[in-house]
């Protein structure tokens, strides 16, 4: 995607309404580590940046990758470590990840976890996503409705090693195939 960008970046035209959703959710996360700062609390980090070197093989050669991720914010209480991500997204979304049709947001998860992991000494237990509707943006949400209030949560558990041991070489195996067909 990020090379394809740059290979074609006069031909992407952005909707404004996606445009607003990015400055919606650079806000809100403004907001948040604003917060939290003010808190004065150590327990609550916002806005951090994870990172871990893997090795790909190409073309029977091992190349050095770095994977990286910013995780909105997290905290520690009593019981570990614990994940809140941000998102602004339709409903649709929402509901196909709360049934698990779609599961990009647990993949995320997973790899932040993945990223946290080593830096930190211990695992994120969970994660929690804070979705809020990107319709209310455009005020076409009937707020008397329970089942479409503007921000819902949904918390998904981190502790299925297997699953994440197979995304991180899934993903593994995305970036081969990429670097391979690049030279």
């Amino acid at each position: 995607e990020i090379y394809l960008k740059r290979e074609h970046s006069d031909e992407v035209v952005k909707d404004v309404q996606d445009v607003m959703s990015m400055i919606d959710g650079t806000c809100r996360h403004e907001v948040m580590r604003r917060i939290i700062e003010n808190l004065g609390d150590e327990r609550y980090v916002c806005e951090r940046r994870f990172s871990r070197n893997i090795n790909v093989e190409v073309n029977g050669v091992q190349v050095p990758i770095k994977i990286s991720g910013g995780v909105d914010m997290y905290y520690r209480d009593d019981s570990g470590l614990h994940i809140i991500d941000y998102k602004n997204t339709n409903q649709a979304r929402i509901d196909k990840a709360r049934e698990g049709e779609d599961t990009d947001y647990l993949d995320q998860m997973y790899i932040y976890a993945w990223l946290m992991e080593p830096e930190l000494g211990e695992r994120p237990l969970d994660a929690t996503i804070v979705a809020q509707n990107k319709r209310l943006l455009k005020r076409e949400i009937d707020l008397s409705d329970p089942t479409k209030v503007p921000a819902q949560q949904m918390t998904f558990s981190l502790d299925d090693i297997d699953y994440q041991n197979a995304l991180i070489e899934k993903i593994k195996g995305k970036i081969e195939n990429v670097l391979s067909c690049r030279i």
